[in-house]
């Protein structure tokens, strides 16, 4: 499918006890609902803006500009309205999602109707990021895909505990050393919380109260999703699991679908119908 066409998909019509993922989608140019009157539209729903700039309103009273990096954040009985300026566009990914599991995250304040807005910072990253774990939440098994959607909220908005608190200055670090771990083989976990000034046990704690992952869980996804990248670009698994340190081919794909929830053979699959 090419870059600037619309995608949407459906997931299954069953759930399971956390909750389900009902659609998500793609939508490039998209004209919004801004000057639409004020829907309630049952679900929760994530809407990140990765082009174009626009306007959020809802009938708490909440009125805020949207630009890309931004984050929409929709709740199920809050009448809202957003998108770009009359005759403007804006470019989305968006995911629905409904369940136990999100009300509690509700109850616990992580998702706040308070605060529908959040800024994410590295666009193109987080845009790729997001197609890849939402579409495929669209086809996995329903409790793979609410929690596929849970772990990318969680590093979207990091905790509650986080909130109103200065990162700390080696997270960045952290992170974009991680980003470019190549191999799922374990780091020296001591060496980089040394990088960092800090003890490992701190490391640890700190990177996944900011994150919403561990260090470790978010080392298997960086390497998971460049695998991705590669059965996007038709590498065999055995080459996938030569060149990413998993010990062979079943390695590789027992390790790939605790991540992303599905087979790698079903990745390539949907990729290909796309």
């Amino acid at each position: 499918m090419a870059a600037a066409e619309s995608a949407f998909y459906r997931s299954r019509a069953d759930g399971s006890a956390l909750g389900r993922v009902p659609l998500m989608g793609r939508s490039p140019g998209s004209r919004g609902l801004l000057h639409a009157p004020m829907r309630v539209f049952g679900s929760y729903a994530a809407v990140f803006v990765y082009d174009g700039t626009g306007r959020y309103r809802d009938e708490r009273g909440v009125r805020a500009a949207v630009g890309a990096g931004d984050l929409i954040l929709v709740f199920p009985e809050i009448a809202h309205a957003y998108g770009p300026e009359r005759g403007g566009t804006w470019s989305e990914i968006f995911v629905a999602f409904q369940g136990p599991v999100f009300d509690l995250w509700r109850r616990l304040g992580v998702l706040d109707p308070a605060r529908p807005i959040h800024r994410v910072r590295g666009v193109a990253s987080w845009r790729q990021r997001l197609e890849a774990a939402w579409g495929f939440a669209a086809e996995a098994e329903p409790m793979a895909a609410v929690c596929a959607v849970q772990s990318s909220l969680a590093e979207l908005l990091g905790t509650r505990a986080a909130r109103g608190r200065r990162p700390p200055d080696w997270l960045a670090e952290a992170r974009a050393a991680l980003d470019g771990v190549a191999t799922i083989r374990e780091p020296d976990w001591g060496e980089l919380a040394a990088r960092c000034h800090v003890s490992y046990e701190t490391f640890r704690k700190r990177f996944a109260e900011w994150v919403g992952l561990s260090p470790a869980r978010y080392r298997d996804r960086r390497v998971v999703e460049r695998a991705a990248r590669l059965l996007e670009a038709s590498w065999s698994h055995e080459a996938i699991a030569e060149a990413c340190g998993f010990a062979d081919a079943f390695h590789f794909s027992r390790r790939f679908k605790a991540v992303m929830g599905i087979a790698p053979r079903e990745w390539r699959a949907r990729v290909g119908r796309g």
